[in-house]
């Protein structure tokens, strides 16, 4: 916009006054004028900085976590399951295997909880989802060259998951454990 003088004028997005662009407006690191002017952008980042240790202390939880990735508070499959999907996406765009047409999402690994009954595929031992240790539950992909994709994943105890790694294909590591079950 621009006034009677031919300068060129913004709203304030906070404060919603209208100042001149250049004098009171400072430029974003793509090179485009802030919505918000330099005062409101500087008192605002006062405020925060000012109440960031009560604020950092509110998004905690009785156990001294964060709310949302306490696994006894908000539950332990589904912090599992978001720990699942972040992980798996930034894994599999660092090495180019990401698919954002075929990628699992929250109800599908609910779905496929509840599908496994919370037994793994390879050794049939009973998997939680709090500790980390041989039998916590983890996503398995059956082929290690695609993505975490609906049709290319499995839930394994860590044991097995830490164990197949890529020595074995799906089908090999199923009958070695299979010949091992069967020893006992």
């Amino acid at each position: 916009m621009m006034n009677e003088e031919g300068e060129r004028i913004r709203k304030c997005s906070r404060c919603r006054l209208t100042k001149l662009l250049e004098t009171y407006f400072s430029k974003n690191t793509k090179g485009n004028y802030n919505k918000t002017c330099d005062k409101c952008r500087k008192y605002a980042k006062n405020c925060y900085t000012e109440n960031i240790e009560e604020l950092k202390e509110s998004r905690k939880c009785e156990h001294n976590i964060y709310k949302f990735c306490c696994k006894i508070c908000s539950g332990p499959i589904k912090v599992t399951i978001m720990n699942w999907i972040g992980h798996s996406r930034q894994t599999d765009k660092k090495h180019n295997r990401y698919d954002p047409v075929k990628f699992i999402d929250t109800d599908f690994l609910k779905g496929l909880v509840e599908d496994s009954d919370k037994k793994c595929v390879y050794c049939k031992c009973d998997m939680q989802f709090l500790e980390r240790n041989k039998t916590l539950c983890t996503i398995e992909r059956l082929d290690n060259e695609l993505g975490h994709n609906k049709d290319n994943v499995t839930l394994a105890c860590f044991g097995c998951n830490t164990e197949r790694q890529n020595c074995h294909t799906f089908e090999e590591f199923i009958a070695i454990k299979q010949l091992q079950i069967s020893d006992i």
